[in-house]
């Protein structure tokens, strides 16, 4: 028979392990969990390393987004250095929110590869819920031309400054791209899209907006227009591709090179608190003199309104801002009654100026106008 050969040692070799688990009650942060899109979503959350050794190599964490389609999709790695026996550490991480509309899961895994063996992987996994509100506001067009907003059918300089601005609500996704803008001109019997404004003509210049003010500027400079009726479009888009409208934004303006003016008339008349003046001027410049002298029937000059002093002179229909409330040169009240008022007008350079009828010749005799105070 067979005898079993004596044991004289038992070798037990043990290399320990070391156990990381997520531990949100260590560091659990989810910056708000709904976001507007491009928003930045921001974790945080606690790593703990539950044994007394120390990982042998650096940790590594996995983030993961579950879509409202249901597949899940890498969004990011992130390296931390190893995490010593007992030790924590916190993980920040931050991704963009751009398309990811809707419903949301985060997975956070830590060590997803392995890099190293651990007592147990069913605790390297964390997951969070978070929504996506989708943008779907189109952004707003305004247009000014040389700093005014005009009407269908005003007059403007042959050579206008139009500034186009173009306001989205979204704080986080910039107007920053030329193709947001879209600038065509035409003249307004043509029936087609007019020319595309090129960004390297030169003739556009383009502000991207700054945020959180979410606002994109375009300066549109023309070549001299001849005289007639012009349409300008614009038609804008968002990051998200959302439209300023259903159709571009359009405004018919009218282009007139000679100098002339129409008659200035006040408004309301008669009046008894305050009164305004209208006029229409047209050409490529403006009067380097534009006053309204105002007499009493007795032809004694009792008021001087310098309208370019008070930065009330433009080219095309304008009623001032500005308001005569009825006193003198000193600030006294007029007494009430009728008033002969003319306007005194010099160009550059002497430059004649003709006078426009447009219907107003019969309140006028000699170019002497009548307003009447009643207060």
């Amino acid at each position: 028979a067979s005898i079993a050969p004596q044991l004289r040692y038992w070798y037990v070799f043990f290399r320990p392990f070391p156990d990381i688990c997520v531990d949100p009650a260590l560091r659990w942060v989810l910056r708000r969990d709904t976001v507007e899109e491009g928003e930045a979503v921001n974790v945080e959350l606690g790593l703990r390393n539950l044994l007394s050794t120390s990982t042998p190599d650096s940790v590594e964490v996995l983030f993961l987004v579950q879509k409202a389609s249901g597949s899940w999709d890498t969004i990011g790695w992130q390296r931390y250095p190893p995490l010593a026996g007992s030790d924590t550490t916190v993980v920040r991480y931050s991704f963009s929110s751009v398309g990811l509309g809707g419903p949301n899961r985060l997975r956070i895994v830590a060590n997803p590869r392995p890099l190293f063996g651990e007592r147990t992987f069913l605790n390297n996994r964390w997951e969070a819920a978070f929504f996506v509100s989708t943008d779907r506001i189109n952004p707003v067009v305004d247009v000014l031309f040389d700093g005014v907003r005009i009407q269908n059918g005003d007059i403007v300089a042959p050579k206008p400054t139009i500034t186009i601005e173009v306001k989205d609500e979204n704080r986080f996704l910039a107007l920053d791209d030329t193709g947001s803008v879209i600038v065509r001109l035409r003249p307004a019997s043509d029936r087609g899209l007019g020319e595309r404004i090129s960004y390297s003509s030169g003739r556009l210049t383009f502000t991207p907006a700054r945020l959180p003010d979410n606002r994109a500027r375009v300066e549109f400079r023309p070549d001299q227009l001849d005289n007639g009726e012009y349409v300008l479009s614009v038609e804008a888009f968002d990051k998200k591709r959302n439209r300023s409208g259903a159709q571009p934004y359009e405004v018919q303006f009218r282009v007139i090179n000679e100098s002339t003016v129409s008659y200035v008339v006040n408004y309301p008349n008669p009046f008894s608190t305050s009164t305004r003046f209208y006029y229409e001027l047209t050409g490529a410049v403006v009067p380097e003199v534009f006053q309204i002298h105002i007499y009493t029937l007795s032809g004694r000059l009792v008021k001087v309104i310098d309208l370019k002093a008070l930065g009330e002179v433009r080219i095309g229909r304008h009623l001032t801002s500005y308001a005569w409330d009825g006193t003198d040169e000193y600030g006294d009240r007029l007494a009430n009654g009728v008033y002969l008022y003319r306007t005194v007008m010099k160009m550059p350079g002497g430059q004649a100026v003709e006078r426009r009828e447009e219907g107003l010749s019969d309140y006028f005799k000699g170019g002497w106008g009548k307003m009447v105070l009643m207060r």
